[in-house]
């Protein structure tokens, strides 16, 4: 049996789970979800007092729940990464893939490439005589930001992830037989986190607002939200400058706090893809087994995030 404590941070909101792993059976004990004092940014987080602001709510939650602190897993939000596909020639060692990766993200950037810290993902797509490889670059402030938050909050931290690839590793291990692409939005507090992912790989993953103004989703009207919806799949399946469809979305998988599942039949009747809540029903991989009453197999989707980094 694994114990396992999560933590996903978004832009100006958290949820903490803690789970049981045991024999595919997801067992959560808690789950809480709390609005953060500040809004983590790009331009806050360099303020000399967000992180305290943050450390000391998540403490003031740990007081309050009784939560556990230590060996936690954290997930950041994936618009805080560069995501970038590299192809190499299959006849280059593995051993210098990282140069390579190196190299190509530094032709990318205007700026130093000594500000980020370099990833080469387990992820590698075979194109007959090449790979295609997966490298995430994370500006070092933005993790130095978030280790000074768990100091402070006096956690122990064992891992610290893009939310967009453990959401995707876990959809891929409950559902390994889908067909074509899946498209999985996550709605988070002023916009999408979209991923593509397929039975093999992750795909691709963007941020995408709800509006031009970046409105929290509190303040945007219903029907906004619903034809959102709409114009958003069919950019993603036609993007403007694209002839053919970039990608072959055969369903779509919602998860996050701020989607009600009263939307599901309102966007289903605008769009012939088939929609989905994001939840453990109908997949043979892992099955709830929740003790916390306040969560139920159909409401996993309200916290798939933090549930999604139990690998």
């Amino acid at each position: 049996m694994t114990d396992i404590s999560s933590i996903a941070f978004q832009e100006d909101f958290v949820t903490w789970t803690e789970l049981t792993v045991d024999d595919k059976v997801i067992n959560i004990k808690r789950a809480v979800s709390d609005s953060l004092p500040v809004s983590i940014n790009f331009q806050s987080l360099k303020q000399p007092n967000v992180a305290e602001d943050v450390a000391a709510q998540l403490r003031t939650l740990v007081e309050l729940k009784n939560l556990k602190t230590g060996k936690t897993r954290v997930t950041i939000p994936g618009r805080f990464a560069v995501i970038k596909k590299i192809v190499v020639d299959k006849s280059i060692p593995e051993n210098q893939h990282q140069g390579l990766v190196n190299y190509e993200f530094q032709k990318s950037w205007k700026e130093d490439p000594q500000n980020y810290t370099i990833f080469l993902t387990n992820y590698k797509h075979d194109l007959e005589s090449m790979n295609e490889l997966l490298a995430v670059g994370i500006r070092k402030e933005v993790l130095k930001f978030f280790e000074s938050v768990l100091e402070k909050a006096q956690l122990d931290a064992v891992s610290i992830s893009p939310n967009c690839f453990t959401v995707d590793e876990f959809f891929r291990a409950l559902h390994p037989n889908v067909h074509g692409d899946c498209l999985i939005l996550g709605w988070q507090r002023r916009g999408y986190d979209v991923i593509v992912s397929n039975s093999q790989n992750f795909v691709n993953y963007s941020f995408r607002p709800y509006n031009s103004n970046l409105d929290p989703i509190e303040q945007i009207e219903e029907e906004e939200l619903i034809s959102g919806f709409d114009v958003l799949l069919e950019e993603i399946k036609h993007p403007p400058v694209v002839e053919k469809p970039l990608y072959d979305i055969q369903s779509v998988y919602f998860y996050g706090f701020h989607f009600k599942p009263a939307w599901l039949e309102l966007m289903g009747a605008q769009v012939h893809t088939p929609l989905h809540l994001l939840n453990l029903d109908g997949s043979d991989s892992f099955r709830l087994a929740a003790e916390s009453k306040e969560i139920s197999a159909k409401e996993v989707f309200q916290i798939f995030e933090p549930i999604s980094n139990i690998f």
